[in-house]
């Protein structure tokens, strides 16, 4: 039993001992597999590695292969497909001027060598070796590079609505074009934003272009504008060339009055050619080449000078203002402008806006600069609600100087210093007419609208394109006024100051009372003319007495030396005779005879050359009187200056009186 127990005891020992080590080669195992997976990682890495150096060394061998290649090339022509005869060989003209039938490289996608496309031929084979881009003015590539900045529409205040139709207008075509697709429509092509200066406009477009990722073209139209003609309208054709290329793009035309104010029979070359440039960028924004994903934004604070075919529907489909902010809309801008500012307390920015009525947002923006001025001035690195105060009250004081509505009340209407005029022809029809001031279109606008609580839109019309909508004894009273239009039955003009004096003598509304005091200015004017007119003819007469006694003694002066040469021919032709008939000394006296003949014949023509009538030469009789005229009045000290004066005075005052009295005739027969 012993050596029983004692073997098993030596085969369990064995068992331990071969579990010990089999368990120490399996830690063994296990350690080295992790080993070689480490080295295997390592060797992948660095295989990644070399593969990435491989990659940029091939990189940089085929740029250094190309730069050699390009070293080693000769140039290449560009040139301008004309015409694709088969499908591979196409007519193309160079630049140098004459025209070959080339072919085309395979790699070249022949759909896109269409008529027009700019493409580079080789120098010896002349075949396409490459399509290039449509050539850009160097303009037009510079108004591609304008940077809108990162502007949101958070940091517009005050304009939310107007944000809202410029974004459905612009944004949304580009965008979401299926919208336009589903319902039916063709999306609107541009919009026209107009209002006072300072308002926002072209921040809003800025805004516009930064949120959308597209192509952004900012044109100010008075660079359109060139002294050669046809640049102008070249210039419009490459702009909207490039955008179509480089869709979907917004052109934002500002300050658009420049070119395109309303077209008129009358003008200068230059004029014209501003309306040759208008006609083309009303044929590029509606032509027969639809703009497809391109938007056009113009803005103006003249929108009264503009021509109506560009605002028409089709090209201008909606017309968005910007009016000056109200109180909460100024209140949003201050806080937006004041948000970057170090500030010290409580600012109350409520107090500061109701300060600033009659403010822009340039103006609310001018404010914070102010007061970040007046902290600088104190050496303090913060600003305070006295600080914006004084701004405040600094910018309205300056604001002061700018035009404002200022005139001299004729009667009261409603409330409101006016005279209304009615209207004979159409009695529903009211003229408001007030004393000639120098105001601008805001300032006008908003009295309208306090006066007229239910006028939706004001239109304005200049002096020199005034077109009345209908027949009124004052059109001819009104050609040099000024001339707006409030609705369909309210119209506001401006009259001259001396029918203003006239005006303002009287309370009545009557318009043929009316119509007799102006008849009675223009006979003032007219007695006034005439009393001027007699005063210089008494002057005058003088002098033309005296001028005439010299010139009537110049006349006989003259006539005597006419006779004294006509005397002179008498005695030519007897002593031509005499010689002529001696019977003797014929071979002495021949020589002299013919002399004196051909003599009294070469000045007799002379003579009658001299003393016959024309109309463009006088008389020698008549030449001779005037210059003996001028010499006696030279010696007698006669005043020449001061005749010729008289004489145009009196004869530009004979011409404004025929002219009073014609107009004044015209109006009376109205």
């Amino acid at each position: 039993m012993t050596d029983i127990a004692k073997s098993v005891d030596v085969e369990m020992m064995m068992n331990v001992e071969s579990e010990k080590a089999g368990d120490e080669r399996h830690e063994q195992a296990i350690e080295e597999y992790r080993r070689k997976l480490a080295e295997y990682a390592d060797v992948e890495s660095r295989l990644k590695e070399i593969r990435t150096h491989v990659n940029s060394l091939k990189e940089e061998y085929d740029k250094t292969e190309n730069d050699l290649k390009a070293l080693q090339s000769v140039g290449q022509i560009v040139g301008e497909v004309l015409k694709q005869l088969t499908e591979d060989k196409f007519i193309v003209k160079a630049t140098n001027g004459p025209r070959y039938v080339v072919g085309c490289r395979r790699s070249i996608d022949k759909k896109k060598l269409i008529q027009g496309t700019r493409v580079a031929l080789d120098m010896t084979t002349l075949t396409i070796m490459r399509q290039l881009p449509r050539e850009v003015d160097p303009l037009v590539y510079n108004m591609s590079h304008e940077d809108p900045g990162d502007i949101s529409y958070t940091m517009i205040g005050g304009l939310a609505e107007q944000i809202r139709q410029l974004r459905e207008v612009v944004e949304l075509p580009l965008t979401n074009p299926d919208l336009f697709i589903r319902v039916g429509i063709d999306p609107p092509k541009g919009c026209l934003l107009y209002g006072p200066p300072g308002t926002g406009k072209t921040l809003l477009a800025r805004a516009v272009a930064s949120q959308l990722e597209c192509n952004f073209l900012k044109v100010v139209s008075s660079a359109i504008v060139d002294k050669y003609i046809g640049e102008s309208a070249r210039m419009i054709r490459e702009m909207f060339n490039y955008a179509r290329d480089h869709q979907p793009c917004i052109i934002f035309m500002d300050e658009i009055d420049a070119i395109g104010g309303r077209r008129f029979s009358e003008g200068t070359s230059a004029d014209r050619e501003i309306q040759r440039t208008l006609m083309e960028l009303l044929n590029q924004m509606d032509g027969f080449d639809a703009l497809g994903k391109v938007k056009i934004i113009m803005a103006t604070n003249r929108p009264d000078t503009l021509d109506p075919a560009l605002l028409r529907p089709g090209r201008l489909d909606r017309k968005i203002e910007i009016p000056l902010p109200n109180e909460q809309a100024r209140l949003d801008i201050i806080k937006i402008h004041a948000k970057p500012i170090t500030k010290k307390g409580i600012i109350d920015f409520e107090s500061v806006v109701k300060l600033s009525d009659g403010f822009s947002g340039a103006d609310l923006r001018n404010v914070c600069t102010e007061a970040g001025l007046l902290a600088i001035r104190g050496e303090r690195d913060y600003v305070t609600e006295e600080d914006f105060m004084k701004a405040v009250r600094k910018v309205g004081e300056a604001k002061k100087l700018e035009s404002k509505l200022d005139y001299k009340p004729l009667l009261l209407h409603n409330g409101w210093p006016s005279l209304t005029i009615p209207n004979a022809a159409h009695p529903e029809k009211t003229l408001l007419v007030f004393k000639p001031y120098f105001a601008t279109v805001g300032d006008i606008a908003s009295l309208i609208r306090k006066e007229h609580q239910n006028v939706c839109s004001v239109q304005f019309y200049t002096c020199d394109n005034l077109r009345f909508a209908y027949s009124s004894p004052f059109e001819s009273l009104l050609k040099s006024t000024f001339y707006l239009r409030i609705n369909d039955n309210v119209h506001l003009v401006q009259v001259p100051a001396d029918f203003y004096e006239k005006l303002l003598e009287t309370r009545s509304t009557d318009i043929v009372r009316l119509m007799e005091l102006f008849g009675t200015a223009q006979k003032s004017n007219e007695n006034t003319i005439t009393e001027n007119l007699k005063l210089l003819k008494q002057e005058l007469q003088p002098l033309e007495n005296k001028l005439q006694i010299l010139s009537e003694k110049a006349r006989l002066k003259s006539k005597r030396l006419m006779w004294l040469g006509l005397s002179f021919l008498g005695i030519q032709a007897g002593i031509l005779a005499r010689f002529t008939w001696w019977e003797y000394s014929w071979d002495v006296m021949e020589p002299v005879t013919y002399f004196v003949t051909y003599g009294s014949m070469l000045f007799s023509y002379c003579y009658f050359l001299l003393t016959r009538e024309s109309n463009e030469y006088p008389s020698i009789d008549k030449r001779l009187s005037t210059s003996f005229t001028y010499k006696a009045a030279d010696r007698h000290g006669f005043d020449f200056k001061r005749y010729n004066e008289l004489k145009e005075s009196c004869r530009r005052l004979e011409e404004e009186l025929r002219e009073l009295r014609r107009q004044r005739s015209t109006i009376f027969k109205a």
